[in-house]
């Protein structure tokens, strides 16, 4: 195990001082730096390359986030925390975007301080087969509701914020579109991984799977290509498939076929979080409907499934609190309407924070991204 390196850059010499002593909590933590400057602080992390860094926001918020810029383009490896006494949404998706793995906001929870911490070290000394990987899968039962764009857009904002390895899998049968949608061209998906398992590990899926030209660490994982590959699926290939991806990425979002049987199953048994779109008309709730007793049934917990109400207009018929009470759900996210934004991003291959970033529909999405992945409510 590595001993991990930890410097604290706060103003406050209390506030400092007890950070040291909670983190002195981690029999794994062997060697601490504390500085009350900023620069100085700066100067010493870019020089001695810490494992952990924590910086008070009090220095002030342009000057902080300027120098968490700075360290990660430095170092990509060093976990950043931002200590922060009033969080905002606004703040944090800036600081994580720029490089932070995390906020921590004062004046502590020593609970809450500690299993960050310790969540943060472990990834530091894992080994591969130990990634805490998050599985979040996009299913519906009905074609035509945005599915894609959903999951696409979902994968595009958690690698945005957390800056972690993600994966991107098109689980549609020959007739997906997530390379289209993100402008990636490959030859390398789904079929070759079912013809070459002996080597797929963590390494061989960095260097060869294609990314998305807009971000550092979103890869994709293209569809199958002919009858006769979505014939060889089978289960096991189907559980081998996401236990390599786990090998690699932190987070993996899957767009799924939306037939449901044994594959699906498997691959939903495997989702720590299924995303189910709806749209606000008759036939499609009918069918979400189904799917969440069917879901039920299996015996999935309410929490797993979650409802996106998706292309939400002020002038839809059927109000949102008609939908939660006609499907005892309550409904998990909004997705604001915008067809031109939205076919402007596929049409050029990019993600809608490329075409509008300041848009209702893309501040949805780092929404919908932000509290899947951090568990907490933007507002």
């Amino acid at each position: 195990m590595k001993d991990v390196f930890a410097v604290i850059i706060d103003k406050d010499p209390t506030a400092n001082e007890v950070t040291k002593q909670y983190l002195e909590e981690n029999p794994k933590i062997k060697k601490f730096s504390q500085f009350i400057e900023l620069n100085e602080g700066y100067d010493y992390v870019c020089e001695k390359l810490p494992d952990l860094v924590f910086i008070d926001i009090e220095f002030g918020e342009n000057e902080v986030l300027d120098v968490i810029s700075k360290i990660y383009k430095n170092d990509n490896k060093c976990k950043i925390i931002l200590t922060v006494k009033n969080a905002n949404a606004e703040l944090i998706i800036k600081a994580m975007k720029l490089g932070a793995k995390d906020i921590i906001s004062k004046p502590y929870i020593k609970r809450e301080f500690i299993e960050t911490v310790n969540k943060l070290v472990n990834q530091i000394n894992y080994k591969s087969e130990d990634v805490n990987t998050k599985v979040i899968s996009i299913f519906s039962n009905k074609g035509g509701i945005g599915k894609t764009t959903i999951a696409v857009n979902l994968a595009i904002e958690t690698e945005n914020i957390t800056k972690e390895p993600t994966v991107i899998v098109d689980f549609n049968s020959q007739f997906g579109d997530v390379s289209t949608f993100l402008n990636v061209k490959t030859n390398f998906g789904i079929s070759y991984l079912l013809n070459n398992k002996d080597k797929i590990n963590r390494d061989f899926l960095l260097s060869n799977l294609p990314r998305y030209n807009k971000a550092k660490n979103l890869y994709v994982l293209s569809d199958l290509f002919s009858l006769n590959d979505v014939k060889d699926l089978t289960l096991e290939n189907v559980q081998d498939i996401i236990d390599a991806l786990k090998s690699a990425f932190t987070y993996i979002i899957i767009d799924l076929t939306n037939v449901f049987d044994l594959k699906t199953m498997k691959i939903l048994d495997n989702s720590d979080e299924i995303l189910l779109p709806i749209v606000a008309n008759i036939p499609n709730l009918r069918n979400c409907n189904r799917c969440l007793d069917l879901f039920k049934k299996i015996g999935y917990d309410d929490n797993k499934v979650k409802l996106i109400l998706n292309r939400v207009t002020p002038n839809d018929e059927i109000k949102s609190d008609k939908i939660e009470k006609t499907l005892e759900k309550r409904i998990y996210i909004k997705l604001i309407n915008d067809y031109f934004i939205v076919m402007s991003a596929i049409n050029r291959g990019v993600g809608i924070d490329v075409i509008d970033s300041e848009s209702d529909i893309s501040k949805s999405f780092h929404k919908l991204a932000y509290s899947l992945i951090l568990k907490k409510d933007e507002e």
